[in-house]
């Protein structure tokens, strides 16, 4: 898979950074489940490549809606590797505050 779809995505390029970016290099698939139900939501599992960031292969978020108008969501708990946390936390930061600044 190929990082240059996110980044040419209108959506998606103001939301990955640098360091998303890095990571995004071991993507090796994404699979896209719908619920029983098309209209109570999807999982989006990121499938890696054996990598130095987190120890899982296999990342899942859940998006679940709800009949009055909420939505759920859920992911995998991520296994950082050691001397990745703190980047990841750092990372974390950088992404909610364009969310804050692109959809805010």
């Amino acid at each position: 898979m190929c990082i240059m779809q996110f980044l040419s995505h209108p959506a998606l390029c103001d939301l990955l950074t640098e360091e998303d970016q890095k990571i995004f290099k071991y993507l090796d698939s994404l699979d896209v489940e719908d619920s029983k139900d098309v209209k109570s939501g999807y999982s989006i599992t990121f499938n890696f490549k054996e990598n130095a960031h987190f120890e899982d292969t296999k990342l899942k978020k859940t998006f679940t809606f709800f009949e009055e108008g909420t939505a759920k969501i859920t992911g995998t708990y991520i296994k950082w590797n050691e001397g990745m946390v703190m980047l990841a936390l750092q990372m974390e930061s950088i992404t909610r505050k364009r969310r804050q600044t692109t959809f805010g």
